[in-house]
């Protein structure tokens, strides 16, 4: 579904910050200027970005900064954007097809970025293992976090939380009492330990309400199937695929603020630093 992120939701895959008063663009640009900022970034830091989707924080950084930046994904399409987006502006990024959870860098960063790719990790703790070994001492991962509530209900459980991490694709969502755990076991120095569900919540909002114009402005499977723009993906895919795939993607803004308003989806962000 790139296709479809990128025509209406941007360029930049991920919620952001969004108070009363601000322009969409003006919510995302000050979130992501709060990633920047908290992963102490300056001209000679070697920046990895972990999951990097169609490379957008990569080309903020290089941008921004010029510094060295590698970036991963598991998504041979949305690398393939990436690098010609990269090319386009004459930037030198590393863009390399690798798993979060199968990290051999062997290198050595000041930072590392994990921008809502968490929950789709099937083992929160050796990733963050992982990341921590890319890390120099003092080194900094900036992450966000889906999480769900400390003390669900059994109907929350088996009504709410598992069939919305069945629908996108998550194989659980940890808790803030979790990675507290998770982050002093892995000896990891917290910076920044925060609830942001509140300040998220517009931005889920805003993709709730766009999803629904866009299954207004479409009459035809043929019609839908033109906004995932990878001709390729198309060719092999059936029409029963198609349509399920179609289907969980538009029934997962739907579960987000359902599960937002249930109080049983949490929006974590956490800075934290090797010592």
């Amino acid at each position: 579904m790139t296709g479809v992120y990128q025509l209406y939701v941007g360029e930049h895959f991920h919620l952001f910050l969004w108070s009363e008063g601000e322009t969409r663009e003006e919510g995302i640009r000050r979130t992501n200027d709060m990633f920047l900022s908290d992963g102490k970034l300056n001209f000679s830091s070697r920046v990895v970005d972990l999951g990097c989707g169609i490379g957008s924080l990569a080309i903020l950084i290089a941008k921004r900064y010029g510094c060295e930046i590698f970036a991963t994904n598991i998504n041979e399409h949305q690398l393939k954007i990436a690098k010609k987006r990269a090319k386009q502006c004459n930037l030198n990024i590393d863009f390399i097809k690798q798993d979060v959870m199968e990290l051999d860098f062997g290198e050595r960063f000041d930072a590392a970025f994990l921008i809502d790719v968490e929950p789709h990790l099937p083992d929160k703790e050796n990733a963050i293992a992982n990341i921590k070994s890319l890390l120099r001492v003092n080194g900094r991962l900036v992450m966000t976090a889906w999480l769900q509530d400390e003390n669900p209900s059994f109907a929350q459980m088996e009504f709410l939380i598992r069939p919305f991490c069945k629908l996108i694709a998550f194989p659980y969502m940890e808790t803030f009492r979790g990675y507290r755990k998770i982050f002093k076991k892995q000896g990891l120095r917290t910076v920044k330990f925060k609830d942001l569900t509140n300040e998220f919540r517009r931005s889920v909002e805003d993709f709730y309400s766009r999803l629904f114009k866009v299954i207004k402005g479409h009459n035809s499977l043929r019609s839908m199937s033109q906004i995932v723009k990878n001709p390729t993906f198309l060719k092999t895919i059936t029409t029963a695929d198609f349509r399920k795939a179609a289907e969980d993607a538009f029934l997962g803004p739907i579960y987000i603020k359902l599960c937002m308003d249930a109080g049983v989806l949490k929006l974590g962000y956490f800075v934290l630093e090797k010592k």
